[in-house]
Order: structure tokens, then sequence, then C-alpha cells
């Protein structure tokens, strides 16, 4: 049996090491410590918001990618997610009013969505998503299959072997999944070219009567009603790998978002923040496949569509060269 060496444990690694445990012996390597997936500083939703096929490339991948996790979830009930009504909301002042009245045709016109009552009345679509309990969906995969755990932090990548901070591990294939990091990983000219975008998000510890998912324009609300919590964002800031919050644009999403509900969130200065790493790739399509080193795939840029991306990016990966 062949060894297949996979670099992360964020939701691209977790999936693909599901993928291919029955077919390679599998050695995963991670360091939360000096490489921390972002999957786990993630609001995590999953929503198509009516994206079609046959209009843009990245459309594509985004439809695809939905059905894709969709049909993994039906078919083997992982722990840790949770179908939801996902409520797309906006006003007729919203600077994409006319083109979102188009793309979300049939949309209703309410003041009361999701137990809140509203400040005013607003446009809503509503359809099918899917809330991640983080921790709980990534831990699943690791009870679904065998494979040996590393914890250690991999510095440089030849063929067929990979240069930690603690060994060296030897494979017939590397897959990279390793979010942002890659970037320090891979010699391509195509990664060169691929961003960090900071993230970050608000969380509170709430009682609401059951989950849900809200976006008002771009700000998004859950909450998580099995560990009670109400998460807001998310803030966006390209500046490299920069962990600090931008705590203003949060705030401006916060006061959008709280004076349409009529204050009904906690107060901002009592949520807890998280901030991830995102890597957005060229024209924000996520990217599987071959790199410049011999022997060497990766997985990355997933940018905000990680959780559906990663099956759609698994499956591809899987079929089109592990399997060969």
């Amino acid at each position: 049996m062949k060894t297949l060496l996979i670099i992360g444990r964020g939701i691209a690694a977790q999936y693909l090491k599901w993928k291919a445990s029955s077919q390679f012996h599998i050695i995963q390597v991670a360091s939360n410590d000096f490489a921390p997936a972002c999957s786990v500083n993630s609001s995590a939703v999953v929503a198509l918001r009516k994206t079609q096929k046959g209009i843009t490339p990245l459309g594509d991948i985004i439809h695809d990618s939905f059905f894709s996790f969709e049909k993994f979830i039906e078919q083997n009930n992982p722990k840790g997610v949770e179908a939801v009504n996902h409520y797309q909301l906006w006003g007729e002042d919203f600077k994409q009013v006319s083109n979102w009245d188009k793309r979300y045709e049939g949309f209703n016109i309410s003041q009361d969505v999701a137990g809140f009552s509203l400040k005013r009345k607003v446009r809503v679509h509503q359809e099918r998503g899917f809330i991640i309990y983080t921790q709980k969906y990534l831990d699943w995969f690791d009870s679904e299959g065998e494979f040996q755990f590393v914890n250690d932090y991999i510095i440089s990548l030849a063929a067929g072997k990979a240069i930690g901070r603690r060994g060296d591990y030897r494979a017939d294939i590397i897959v990279c999944c390793a979010g942002v990091y890659s970037k320090l990983l891979l010699p391509d000219n195509r990664i060169s070219q691929t961003k960090v975008v900071q993230g970050s998000y608000l969380e509170w510890e709430n009682d609401f009567p059951q989950s849900f998912s809200l976006t008002f324009e771009e700000v998004n609300l859950i909450y998580k009603k099995k560990e009670r919590k109400l998460l807001l964002g998310a803030s966006s800031y390209e500046n490299g790998f920069d962990f600090m919050p931008q705590k203003d644009q949060l705030r401006a999403k916060y006061e959008k978002i709280n004076a349409l509900l009529q204050n009904r969130l906690p107060s901002f200065l009592s949520a807890k923040i998280h901030t991830g790493l995102r890597h957005k790739g060229v024209k924000r399509k996520p990217y599987c496949g071959k790199t410049q080193i011999d022997g060497v795939f990766s997985i990355d840029s997933f940018h905000k569509n990680g959780w559906s991306y990663a099956t759609w990016a698994g499956d591809s990966l899987f079929q089109e060269v592990l399997e060969g």
C-alpha cells in the first residue's frame, strides 16, 4: 500500500484523509501552534445563495461544491452539521439592490425574520443551508479511518519528502492542505499570486429558540443552538500574516445589523473575537492539483467557501490524481 502524506488538519486535509484512508497508508502532519487551521476560526456556514451554473467559472465551482457537500452530508451523516433555514436580507437602499433583486427573483418583503421583529421591512430570500460545529465536524473524520498523526510543523518540501522541525517524513505522494501556509512551502508562481486575507468575527453565549443563519446584505449573523453560540462577522483585511483583528470593521457591521434588529444583540464589548487567515486564490478560485515539486500536490485557496470546497476538491484530486 502506498503512503500518502497530508500536511494540515483543516477541513481540506480532514476530508481528503477520509476519502483516501481505505487505499493509502496515511501520515498526517500538522501543528496548531505554528500553523493554526483557518477552519477552527470560521463562522462556518454553507449556503448556495442562488449561485447558478453557466455564468462564471467560479460560480460553477461554488454550485458544484454545494451539491457535493450536501450529498456527502446526506450519505454519511457526520457529526457537527445541522441543516437550517438561511435567510438573505437586503434593503431598498442597498448598493447592489437591482442586481440582488434579479439574483434572488421571487423574494418576499417582510419585517419578521428568524424570530426577529425588524426595524423596517426588507427583501428576504429563504433557502436551505447548513451550519457547522467546527471542532465536532473536524473530529468526526478522525474516527472514520486509520491514519498516523504527527504533531510537527513542515518547513520545506521535496520530491517524496517533507522536512519538519522535529523530523523528516517520506511518502509516495504528498498533498499540501496547509491553507495560507502553502505560500511558505510551495515555489509555484501560481501560489505567489495568492493572497492572505484576515477574517474576524464576534462570538457571544446566548439563548434563542433554534439555530439560524441570517445575512443582512454583507453581514452574517449565525446562532448555533447546540453550543449556545451567537456569531457575527466577518471582517476582511488583506495584510499578510496579521492576526490583529479589525475592530472598527467589526463594530460597523455590528451596529448595522443591531439597528435592524432593534438592539436585540448583546453589547459589542462583551463579545469574544476570533481571527483566522483565509487563503484567497487568483480570481478567488480554489485550487486542487499538481505543484512544481514532483509528487507533491496541493489543495488550497478556499477563501470564503472552504466547508463546501473541501468535498469538491478532495473528490477531484482523488479521482484525477490519486486513483491514477
